[in-house]
C-alpha cells in the first residue's frame, strides 16, 4: 500500500502482512524522535550526519530528512528483505544525500545469522546472532568505526542505534571512541539482555547527559559543547 504522509508529504510504503504499519505510527503519528529534535534545538546541534542503524523500511530517516533537508544519512539495515523496503522508500522519494548500507551494526567483524525469535518475529524485530562453527553465516556487519573511516566522517551529528539487542555486543567492544565524535544519539535498549547499566555508565563516562523518552534512552555529549 503506497499513500503520502499528510505532515510531510513523502510517498510511504507500507506492507500490510508486516510491522511496517506499527513502526509508520510510532515515527509520524506518535513522533517518537521529538525528543532528538528538542536535544538539537536546545544544544544548536548542526545536523549536518546522521547514521540510522537498524533503519528498518527507512521512517526515521524520512522523519529526519523532513526536517533537515540537507542532512547526510547513512542508513543501515541488516536484513535483505527490509533493506528491499528501506529502498523503496528513499527512492520513491527522491531523497538525496541517503547512502544505503546493507549490513549492521556491530562491535567487530564476526560470523553472523540472522536470528527471527526475538519478541514476535515481525520485521522490526529482526536481530543477528554469532553462528557456531556449523553453521551457515549470511549477515555482513561493520564496526561502528569501520563505518567512520569508510564513510570519512569527522563528526557524527546524530547516531540512531535501533539494533533489537545487537546494542549490548557495539558497547562490549574494546573501542568506543566513535562516541568521541558523536554529538547525540538515540539507543533502544532491550532489557532482556541486560545490559542497560552497562551502557548507561559507559555512556555517562564519555560525558554523555541521558534522558529517557518512550523506549529511547536520548544522549547528548557534553564534551562537544
Amino acid at each position: 500500500m503506497n499513500f503520502r504522509d499528510p505532515g510531510t508529504g513523502f510517498l510511504v510504503s507500507l506492507e500490510q502482512s508486516s510491522s511496517d504499519s506499527q513502526v509508520y505510527e510510532q515515527i509520524f503519528m506518535q513522533e517518537e524522535y521529538r525528543a532528538v529534535l528538542e536535544a538539537v534545538a536546545e544544544y544548536g546541534i548542526p545536523m549536518k550526519t546522521m547514521i540510522d542503524a537498524g533503519a528498518n523500511v527507512g521512517f526515521t530517516t524520512l522523519y529526519f530528512k523532513d526536517q533537515f533537508h540537507d542532512l547526510r544519512v547513512i542508513a543501515m539495515e541488516r536484513s535483505p528483505d527490509v533493506f528491499k523496503k528501506l529502498k523503496r522508500n528513499v527512492l520513491n522519494n527522491q531523497l538525496k544525500n541517503v547512502f544505503l548500507c546493507p549490513k549492521g551494526l556491530w562491535s567487530s567483524s564476526a560470523r553472523l545469522k540472522a536470528d527471527r525469535t526475538f519478541r514476535d518475529g515481525q520485521d522490526w524485530s529482526f536481530r543477528i546472532v554469532e553462528a557456531n562453527e556449523s553453521e551457515r553465516a549470511d549477515i555482513e556487519t561493520l564496526s561502528t568505526n569501520d563505518l567512520i573511516e569508510l564513510n570519512e566522517l569527522v563528526n557524527i551529528d546524530f547516531l540512531k542505534i535501533d539494533i533489537e539487542g545487537s546494542e549490548k555486543q557495539l558497547f562490549e567492544s574494546e573501542s568506543l571512541s566513535w562516541l568521541d565524535i558523536t554529538r547525540v544519539l538515540a539507543i533502544e535498549i532491550h532489557d532482556e539482555f541486560n545490559c542497560r547499566d552497562d551502557i548507561e555508565g559507559k555512556l555517562r563516562e564519555k560525558g554523555f547527559r541521558l534522558s529517557r523518552s518512550g523506549e529511547l534512552t536520548v544522549g547528548v555529549n557534553q564534551n562537544l559543547f
